[in-house]
């Protein structure tokens, strides 16, 4: 952890108040050097950092990333978001600067099981859609592999179990043309890969 060094150095000290951790700057210099900011504004760029990583989130989804209580959550959301988007019926807030980015056309991308990028979403269902959450996040704790366009999962894939493996994908939606086009090229990607290492 991050802290830990900082700890070791005597530039922060930590103790708690019941069960919350407390910081403090012990050394007048150290806080001086460092400065202070209120909660708000603190929150607010936590939120910030939070839409950066993410490019959009509810605030129980920041709470639960951030461990902020749902209300502070909320308005740091409010404070560091400029825009809404409805993703799957949940009204989600983004960040204007990289909701409007030039990224180029969306692309069709295959990321194994229990992928970080799948694991790291809080927001499961806002992510995913009601409807293929449980296709993602099966019983037992499987996290499947996934197809997704425009960071966005449209499917699922697995491994054929011939000698030359293949890709099979199972789609929750037709895609339009130039995204197929793109999923057929992935997944040779992904096969040419795999063929290379056997």
């Amino acid at each position: 952890m991050g802290l830990k060094p900082a700890v070791a150095r005597g530039l922060v000290a930590t103790g708690r108040d019941g069960r919350t951790l407390k910081l403090r700057l012990p050394a007048p210099e150290v806080a001086a050097a460092v400065g202070t900011v209120d909660r708000d504004t603190a929150q607010a760029w936590l939120a910030g950092r939070y839409l950066a990583a993410n490019v959009a989130g509810t605030a129980a989804s920041f709470a639960v990333w951030a461990g902020l209580p749902r209300g502070q959550a909320r308005a740091a959301l409010a404070a560091a978001s400029d825009a809404r988007v409805r993703i799957g019926g949940v009204e989600h807030a983004v960040c204007r600067q990289v909701g409007d980015a030039d990224h180029g056309p969306a692309q069709v991308r295959l990321v194994p099981a229990f992928d970080p990028f799948t694991l790291a979403v809080a927001d499961k269902a806002g992510w995913t859609g009601a409807g293929a959450t449980g296709r993602i996040f099966r019983t037992g704790g499987w996290v499947s592999a996934l197809v997704l366009h425009a960071g966005v999962p449209v499917g699922v894939w697995e491994l054929s179990r011939h000698r030359r493996r293949r890709v099979v994908a199972e789609l929750f939606d037709r895609l339009d043309r130039a995204a197929t086009a793109q999923l057929a090229a992935e997944c040779a990607r992904v096969e040419d890969h795999i063929a290379a290492g056997t």
